[in-house]
């Protein structure tokens, strides 16, 4: 790999670093991280009860990489209409009443997993 896109690898790194900071992406936020687990057990719980109801596995209901996405939406208070496109279709209405409101009442434990400071 680094043989092959070595060269090209450290002139992306040359022009970004050339760039003014008003031109810089956003910083990616981390993935949420805690020792306390009320959180996680909490969406787990409504996850596997939503799965059941409607006779699907809990993991073809909410993927990984989903619910990341949906904790950032809540941690940073972002529009619900920034939801990741699987959980925009016939899932939406269980996310917005159900999953949101379940993930909203850990906001403070969200946040403070994710490194997120607030104010």
């Amino acid at each position: 790999m680094l043989r092959l896109y070595g060269e090209e690898l450290l002139k992306v790194i040359r022009d970004a670093k050339s760039l003014p900071p008003t031109e810089h992406p956003d910083c990616l936020v981390p993935p949420y991280r805690s020792k306390n687990k009320v959180l996680s057990k909490a969406v787990q719980q409504a996850i596997d009860e939503h799965a059941r109801e409607i006779g699907i596995p809990a993991s073809v209901l909410m993927r990984k990489k989903w619910l990341g996405q949906l904790y950032e939406v809540v941690a940073l208070d972002k529009d619900v209409s920034e939801l990741p496109q699987g959980l925009k279709g016939w899932r939406n209405d269980w996310v917005v009443k159900t999953l949101i409101p379940v993930i909203k009442k850990h906001k403070t434990e969200l946040q403070q997993g994710m490194g997120i400071r607030v104010q």
